[in-house]
């Protein structure tokens, strides 16, 4: 699954232009190409601690992990470097012997073992990374992981409807603007609860019963991690699921104090506005025709992928903004308050025949008094679709629906585990191709990368190569070819590729260079 692209270029009314038609950056005030974005509109500082140059990455992922015992944290170790070697295989087929297998299910089935225990250095390492940052943006969204015909189902909850049983999981992932994933602030996983009393009745509920909390508990959580990180810009992005007026109110409440920014995109619902804005200037009853009133601001063109629905096309939206000060929808028992957002509409206005016009409403805490103030927004949203490449990782690159646990507390200690996996996956994908040049040594050990060298060239260089020339040799192994026009190798080809690798680096190190096999007596 490919990466959204950043806008291809946004174009303010009136700049159609002095340079022979051709479109202006309004960054840089460079001429744009139509077949790629020009002009860097961020800056990523990539953060490698020491510990992380000298250590493999589960290793340090691991580092401060708290068990209680020693062997359990070397145990740890030793599980996610052997589940990471063969991502896609179940836990036997990651296993090299029956000892190694037996040890993998005996330390999942550990009461000592928790997945807050094997998830907090990573989250403390993931706070070190974005400190180093001056811009992140924490992505949210829900996905369901289904365990229905597997031994685990009755410990767990209802899906979708009654007959589907698993668990649903809600991360908030941060990433730089250039779409690099630093790690996992929140890696939260919870079951639906029975419901308890007719569904009328539940609409009145305080929102922290109701499973809609979820993205007010993401929003909070990302509020506290701006007050832990001041020196960071942290900004939420959500998709529609995360359209709640207690995330808008809750904003407006922490104006004062360190809060993150969001960037949300509405849902169809169309919300009532107030009489007057926080300004005084009058507004109609409701958001979309308030917005469909206001002059445009411009036009922004997207490459778009194509999806099960959809072929693959460009598409070109009128952008129409509003300050807008939305009125509180009535909650029994407690009353909310008028809060002010900037609203941003993007309509596509002529859709080729036979295909559905792309509207996107996007609620944001960000100004939008420039054109580059736009501009940054549109590519802010785009942005969540890493967090969906996440999930595509975890769920189809690491199968963690076809993992066969018996009890929900091993089953949760699993996904943990296959948590860290997928996102050093995506982690070493992004980050090699926005930061091309950096040593390899970042992201693989040398037997890592001497091992994958070695399979496609006689000799070792004398310096480690840069990180984008072995992540395309890694990604060859999963079948990227590397033609010209291919672009850089998908995340698929990528997770492929890390397996073959691993088998590389084992062979490499029990029988490369200076390495001789142990020999029986007598033989």
């Amino acid at each position: 699954m490919a990466a959204l692209p950043a806008p291809r270029y946004f174009l303010p009314p009136g700049q159609e232009n002095a340079s022979g038609g051709k479109k202006t950056d309004i960054t840089s005030g460079h001429p744009v190409s139509r077949t790629r974005w020009e002009g860097p509109l961020f800056t990523f500082t990539p953060y490698v601690s020491p510990a992380e140059a000298a250590a493999d990455w589960a290793t340090a992922e691991c580092r401060g992990l708290q068990l209680g015992d020693a062997r359990l944290t070397a145990r740890a170790v030793a599980t996610l470097q052997t589940l990471a070697g063969q991502a896609t295989a179940s836990i036997p087929g990651a296993g090299r012997d029956p000892a190694e297998i037996k040890a993998i299910y005996r330390f999942l089935a550990n009461p000592k073992v928790t997945p807050c225990a094997l998830l907090a250095p990573h989250q403390r390492a993931t706070r070190a990374r974005i400190r180093a940052q001056a811009t992140v943006l924490v992505l949210h969204d829900l996905t369901e992981l289904n365990y229905t015909d597997k031994g685990v189902a009755a410990a767990l909850g209802a899906i979708g409807d009654n007959k589907t049983r698993g668990l649903f999981f809600d991360p908030l992932l941060a990433v730089t603007p250039d779409r690099v994933p630093l790690g996992l602030v929140d890696p939260h996983t919870w079951l639906r609860a029975t419901p308890d009393g007719p569904a009328q009745a539940r609409k009145h509920w305080p929102i922290e019963r109701k499973e809609t909390y979820c993205w007010l508990r993401g929003y909070r959580q990302a509020c506290a991690l701006a007050a832990e990180t001041p020196q960071t810009r942290l900004i939420y992005i959500a998709d529609r699921g995360g359209d709640i007026y207690e995330v808008y109110q809750e904003a407006a409440q922490r104006a004062d104090t360190p809060h993150a920014d969001f960037v949300i995109r509405g849902c169809a619902y169309d919300r009532c506005l107030a009489p007057v804005n926080a300004i005084g200037t009058p507004q109609q009853a409701h958001l979309h025709a308030h917005l469909a009133a206001q002059p445009p601001r411009g036009t922004c063109t997207v490459d778009l992928p194509a999806t099960a629905g959809r072929a693959a096309r460009t598409v070109t939206q009128t952008l129409r903004t509003a300050a807008v000060q939305l009125r509180a929808p009535y909650r029994q028992g407690a009353p909310l308050a008028d809060v002010t957002v900037h609203a941003l509409l993007l309509t596509e206005e002529a859709p080729p025949p036979g295909q559905a016009a792309v509207t996107w409403l996007l609620y944001t805490s960000l100004p939008i008094a420039t054109d580059a103030d736009l501009q940054q927004i549109v590519a802010y949203y785009l942005a969540r679709w890493e967090i969906e490449c996440y999930f595509k990782v975890l769920k189809s690159g690491c199968t963690v629906e076809r993992l066969y646990l018996q009890t929900a507390e091993r089953l949760l200690n699993a996904l943990a585990c296959y948590e860290l996996i997928a996102w050093r996956i995506l982690y070493g994908t992004r980050l090699g191709q926005a930061c091309p040049d950096l040593p390899c040594t970042v992201v693989f050990t040398p037997a890592e990368w001497e091992a994958v060298y070695l399979i496609y060239h006689d000799t070792l260089p004398a310096v480690p190569p840069t990180l984008q020339t072995l992540l395309h040799l890694v990604a060859r192994g999963g079948g990227f070819v590397g033609r010209a026009g291919d672009g850089p190798p998908g995340i698929q080809t990528v997770w492929l590729g890390f397996q073959r690798a691993h088998d590389y680096a084992l062979a490499y190190q029990r029988f490369g260079p200076g390495r001789q096999p142990r020999r029986a007596r007598g033989a």
